[in-house]
């Protein structure tokens, strides 16, 4: 059973239609949910087995809303796949960003994704097997970032750059958690450009 954020489009949409053509049940967790329900519709009419689930990261009680649902049918999570996120102001210099536009950026794509792991993570020991899948940027890696044969080291986005730098550490985090080493883990890094 898997749970996976701002899956009512995009890439969160092919991963929910991957997961539940090979047989796994597949909450679509949705912030827009118009958007939600015509994906959940259009999977259904498939024959996938999913559902719909509001999911807005930025809600602490819609998160812990989430999670009950989760609980209440089914009593555990397998797979947690943290795939909400924003892409926030384009081509952003340091000195020409906001602390609203930072603040906008860091709620949703670290704050919200740590608050979702963090209310997930009961269930996900509840599991026979229990796995995190962060989707982040190699945008967020400092290697990439100060390395000048890389594209990156070119692009400058920085409430979002700064934003995924944060989710890998994060993500870093959790793993090395003690607390954790009944879980799998892994940083899955994408591209955007």
């Amino acid at each position: 059973m898997t749970l996976i954020t701002g899956a009512e489009r995009g890439m969160g949409f092919v991963e929910a239609k991957t997961l539940a053509q090979h047989g796994q049940f597949v909450f679509i967790g949705a912030y827009d949910m118009e958007l939600g329900q015509k994906a959940v519709k259009e999977l259904q009419d498939q024959g996938l087995d999913v559902a719909l689930l509001h999911c807005d990261i930025t809600d602490q009680q819609n998160i812990d809303d989430a999670i009950k649902t989760v609980n209440d049918k089914f009593g555990y999570l397998n797979i947690l796949i943290n795939n909400a996120g924003i892409p926030g102001p384009q081509d952003a210099l340091p000195t020409k960003s906001t602390v609203e536009e930072l603040r906008k950026t860091f709620d949703t794509n670290f704050f919200g994704t740590y608050a979702m792991t963090r209310a997930a993570v009961p269930l996900l020991k509840k599991a026979s097997y229990g796995k995190i899948i962060t989707i982040t940027s190699d945008m967020g890696s400092l290697g990439l970032a100060t390395d000048p044969k890389s594209m990156f080291s070119h692009i400058i986005s920085f409430p979002y750059q700064a934003s995924k730098t944060a989710l890998n550490a994060m993500t870093v985090a959790f793993s090395r958690n003690s607390e954790m080493l009944s879980l799998m883990l892994r940083l899955t890094r994408l591209t955007l450009v």
